[in-house]
């Protein structure tokens, strides 16, 4: 997948497109990345980047690697995980809000129940159930 692809996906969990870029640079790259190279990845300058790696390194998106006495960065797997899992929660929260008003609709209702179970199924292999999920279930 290409840089791009992966920063406009990462553009829909609402980061700025610097931080989007960032991200996506780290989740491709084999190793953790120091400033310098995630500036000539992205084309940002260091100073530029900085704002977003801080954004990043706050929300756990990114984890700081000290090799020596150099400063590298690495994509964090479990947040950006959780990050993804809670965007799918938000987009399941919308179809169902929206299922509810297509009475008079029944082909684009089943539609939408269908596309319901497959954010459900999505979210249960993230590693949760949402909310909604779990109010029925209790």
């Amino acid at each position: 997948m290409s840089l791009d692809a992966i920063a406009s996906f990462l553009l829909r969990l609402d980061l700025p497109k610097v931080a989007s870029l960032t991200l996506a640079s780290l989740i491709i790259a084999s190793k953790p990345l120091s400033l310098s190279e995630l500036s000539e990845r992205t084309g940002y300058a260091k100073s530029h980047l900085s704002y977003a790696v801080k954004l990043l390194e706050r929300s756990s998106l990114i984890e700081r690697v000290v090799i020596g006495k150099q400063i590298r960065f690495k994509a964090g797997k479990e947040a950006l995980e959780e990050a993804i899992r809670k965007h799918l929660i938000d987009l399941r929260t919308s179809v169902i809000n929206a299922r509810t008003k297509l009475d008079n609709f029944p082909s684009i209702e089943e539609t939408m129940e269908k596309i319901d179970i497959r954010f459900q199924d999505l979210i249960k292999q993230l590693g949760g159930e949402d909310d909604h999920h779990r109010k029925k279930r209790l």
